[in-house]
C-alpha cells in the first residue's frame, strides 16, 4: 500500500471548534463551510491513547 506523505499543516488548515451555550461542541473546517459536525458528547483522545484502548 502506497500512501502520500503528510504535509505540515498550517494553523489555518486545522479544524476549529467551539462550544454552544447548550454545551454541544461544533467542529468545522474554515476552508469548507459545508464541513461541520455538532455533538453533545466528546472524547478526550489523550485518555484513550494513554489506556491503549482502540
Amino acid at each position: 500500500m502506497i500512501t502520500a506523505p503528510q504535509r505540515e499543516q498550517d494553523a489555518d488548515d486545522r479544524p476549529r471548534s467551539f462550544e454552544t451555550i447548550d454545551g454541544d461542541v461544533v467542529m468545522y473546517d474554515r476552508s469548507n463551510p459545508e464541513a461541520w459536525i455538532q455533538s453533545s458528547a466528546a472524547i478526550d483522545f489523550e485518555d484513550i491513547w494513554s489506556t491503549g484502548s482502540p
